[in-house]
């Protein structure tokens, strides 16, 4: 049996809870065993134990374990947290800089203060990043071979580099770093099978952990925004047009898409500002990003889901749609010994099948993954250094 004992701060705010997230939030280490379990996944297991004939599946029974039917397995590989005691630290939209037209409204919708004067809140950790950041222990207990002890310790670098914990982790939220480690992302990443799964970009920021969670919700704002917003450059009036940003032409199609269906403006329909949608009438964009999405109207709101029903559906007004897909675009602030950054990981291997439909309030629509290259190739983009 080998221990590993691992020293990690939490760098961005931190919303995770167990029974009671609006009250309380503490280091789980179920948490922890999920975010080592789907790196692992992702990157397609390890080399050594590939070399040895074992498929990624057999690899995750092993190391995981596995339950299948009335027969269980147990894994390998045990997770333990110490050190840090659960917060009661409780905020909403205001209490975490996420009003109207703050940057980080943008991740944080789900805090927002409702029209009907409804708030929203959940404990966290470090809300207030300037001040000292909490710290907590990680053990893992190996019970497998020895000579995997330094493919483990590898992933954990993968995840306490790369990883996130809790609400909104894939939108800056519960970032971590690691202080007791000597290896490097670049060589952690090649003790797996497909380090090409992921694709690491990053965006200049100053060396500040509220900075870097502003430059990320910026740049994400940039590609998937439409209409008006009153934090853009010389929108100060009603009367002026949307902000053009870069991602618009795109926005616009799943924006005119959401309309049509609520007998809003027409699909297709002139522009007063001289751009037009991307894409066919059937092209949608921003499904590629993330499901499920519900877009607000002055006629009400619509729901974009990845599955539709229609046994459900049937005499039932409410059946929107139903599953999840979880973003392939994770935005993690990043910090080490070098100081900050503001990581934008493409998880390729989880982009959506363009063969899948989407459902708009029930209507199939087809998927483009133009959108999610063209934010591959946006030149404010920088190739990722390795960490020291």
């Amino acid at each position: 049996m080998i221990r590993l004992t691992y020293s990690l701060e939490i760098i961005t705010p931190c919303f995770l809870g167990g029974a009671t997230p609006d009250s309380s939030a503490e280091i789980r280490p179920p948490s922890i065993r999920g975010q080592l379990r789907w790196w692992f996944r992702v990157l397609g297991g390890f080399k050594s134990l590939a070399e040895k004939g074992l498929s990624l599946r057999q690899q995750e029974e092993l190391i995981f374990g596995a339950a299948a039917d009335n027969d269980t397995q147990a894994g390998l590989l045990t997770v333990r947290t110490h050190g840090l005691a659960p917060s009661d630290d409780v905020r909403d939209d205001t209490g975490m800089r996420a009003s109207v037209y703050d940057d980080r409204r943008y991740f944080l919708f789900p805090l927002r203060t409702e029209r009907d004067g409804t708030r929203h809140s959940r404990a966290v950790f470090n809300a207030d990043i300037a001040a000292k950041s909490p710290m907590f222990n990680l053990t893992l207990i190996w019970r497998g071979q020895p000579s995997l002890k330094d493919d483990v310790a590898k992933l954990v670098q993968v995840f306490a580099e790369l990883g996130s914990l809790g609400f909104r982790g894939r939108r800056a939220m519960g970032a971590l770093a690691i202080r007791n480690s000597s290896i490097s992302l670049d060589a952690a990443l090649d003790a797996f099978t497909n380090r090409a799964a992921i694709d690491i970009r990053s965006l200049p920021c100053n060396d500040d952990g509220s900075h870097s969670i502003d430059v990320l919700a910026r740049w994400l704002k940039r590609w998937k925004a439409h209409g008006r917003s009153g934090d853009h450059a010389g929108n100060t009036t009603n009367t002026q047009l949307p902000p053009l940003n870069v991602g618009f032409e795109w926005a616009l199609r799943d924006h005119d898409e959401g309309y049509g269906v609520a007998g809003g403006i027409p699909t297709g329909a002139p522009r007063t500002h001289g751009k037009t949608p991307k894409g066919s009438s059937g092209d949608t964009y921003r499904p590629a990003l993330g499901l499920p999405v519900v877009q607000g109207t002055s006629r009400g709101k619509v729901f974009w889901y990845p599955e539709h029903n229609p046994a459900k559906a049937h005499g039932n007004p409410n059946y929107r749609g139903e599953g999840r897909f979880a973003s392939p675009v994770i935005l993690r602030p990043h910090k080490n010994s070098s100081g900050w950054r503001a990581l934008v990981i493409f998880v390729d291997a989880k982009q959506w099948n363009p063969n899948d439909p989407v459902y708009l309030n029930g209507t199939s629509k087809s998927v483009s993954l133009d959108l999610y290259n063209q934010m591959k190739a946006d030149s404010q983009l920088q190739s990722f250094p390795s960490p020291p």
